[in-house]
């Protein structure tokens, strides 16, 4: 059984920031391979990737990772409990064995023992406390992150960041896993830092680590700054977003969104997966006056509905994905690791995995669903029914390209190979 170090992530894109995780986590496990499990076209709150997902993995193997599987997008573009189960499940059956790799915010020292007390904490120890802020007015996230403070020791603000959320959930979902968690302290900006920050040492000099949020809001400007991002991203980042003719604009999701809620049955909108308490209702009856995206999200956020929640609703309702569906597809877990990308000696990683891993390896989309069964339902199996919302996930991000990028990528674009 292969020891390495696994990551998950989305890399959107691929900053400075994770080439430091890739050679901390080598630096920390004496140069054990690494096996990244990426998101695909879309990030777990339901946004588009800024760029492909084969652009983000090739800068990964580029910046010290070894193999880049994509995490299916059903496992992906869900909440920190699924991304992070569906991740050490699709690391479960590839019969490898080693630490997950992942950062954490804050500096009190204790933080990880901290993270690992919230982890531990059960259901029982939590709910009345959470129902407690939640009569208070508090938004979900809120309470069960005051919840877990008064339980674990750490601040409540300290549970309410991205990085510490997902560490929570990558702990609870290790248990009983062949991994052990690896802690990496994030440096620089933090994560929901939507603006390019000075170095601390300079005063003026934007520093080399920013957050993947403040980086994607440059790039939007209509006029970026070339040496803020220059110093932020590793070259091989930089090489694709020169080679790219536009971003995807999540605001074109308007139009199709309001097509599929005047044309499906009520009935079939219902048993979408997420679809509760008549929110199909209040998306028809915020559309009445949207303008874009952005504007039916802002009409629509509530404690009970964040726009993370609501962005990822949307796609499920565009794509087809019923509560039954979903419900399967969490109790089998992934059902294949489709690879993006491959170092050299990745390739001989992959060939002993391949011995090993109870489920099978995809670098040829064709070789397990054909393009023209992508858009059937009742003749496909499983894995087929899981693949096919990666395809078809990959070419809605398409369409929202400036003119619509190529559709069927999927079936044209082979693994990178380094």
């Amino acid at each position: 059984m292969i020891d390495c170090t696994a990551i998950i992530a989305e890399y959107n894109p691929f900053h400075n920031g994770h080439a430091y995780q890739i050679k901390k986590a080598k630096e920390l496990t004496g140069n054990a391979p690494v096996i990244i499990l990426m998101s695909g076209s879309f990030t777990e709150r339901g946004s588009s990737a800024i760029l492909s997902k084969w652009s983000r993995a090739k800068a990964a193997i580029m910046n010290g990772a070894d193999i880049v599987i994509e995490l299916p997008f059903c496992f992906a573009v869900r909440s920190a409990e699924h991304f992070a189960r569906g991740g050490i499940q699709l690391l479960s059956k590839l019969g490898i064995r080693g630490k997950l790799a992942f950062g954490i915010e804050g500096d009190d020292p204790d933080l990880p023992h901290s993270l690992q007390r919230a982890a531990s904490a059960s259901e029982d120890a939590i709910s009345p406390i959470l129902r407690s802020h939640l009569k208070r007015g508090a938004s979900y996230g809120a309470a069960r992150a005051a919840a877990l403070a008064s339980i674990s020791g750490a601040s409540s603000s300290s549970l309410r960041m991205p990085n510490n959320i997902l560490a929570v959930e990558y702990l609870r979902a290790l248990r009983g896993s062949r991994f052990s968690p690896l802690m990496i302290k994030r440096i620089g900006a933090g994560y929901s830092s939507e603006s390019i920050t000075p170095s601390p040492e300079s005063g003026d000099i934007p520093s080399g680590f920013q957050s993947a949020a403040a980086i994607r809001a440059e790039l939007l400007k209509p006029h970026p700054d070339k040496h803020s991002l220059r110093a932020s991203m590793p070259v091989a980042s930089i090489e694709s977003l020169r080679k790219s003719t536009s971003f995807p604009d999540d605001d074109l999701l308007l139009r199709p969104f309001i097509a599929r809620l005047l044309t499906i049955q009520m009935s079939k909108i219902q048993s979408i997966y997420g679809i509760r308490e008549g929110l199909e209702n209040r998306f028809l009856k915020q559309l009445r006056d949207a303008k874009d995206l952005t504007s039916l999200l802002d009409s629509m956020e509530t404690r009970r509905y964040p726009i993370s929640m609501l962005r990822r609703e949307i796609l499920y309702i565009l794509l087809g994905i019923t509560r039954d569906e979903m419900h399967t597809f969490d109790d089998e877990g992934p059902l294949y690791a489709r690879l993006l990308a491959c170092s050299k000696n990745g390739r001989v990683i992959l060939h002993t995995i391949s011995k090993a891993s109870s489920i099978p390896l995809i670098s040829k989309t064709g070789s397990y669903i054909k393009s023209r069964s992508v858009h059937m339902q009742h003749e496909l199996s499983l894995l087929q029914r899981m693949l096919k919302y990666d395809i078809l996930a990959t070419d809605l991000r398409a369409a929202l390209m400036s003119p619509p990028g190529r559709q069927g990528e999927d079936f044209l674009t082979s693994p990178y190979f380094y």
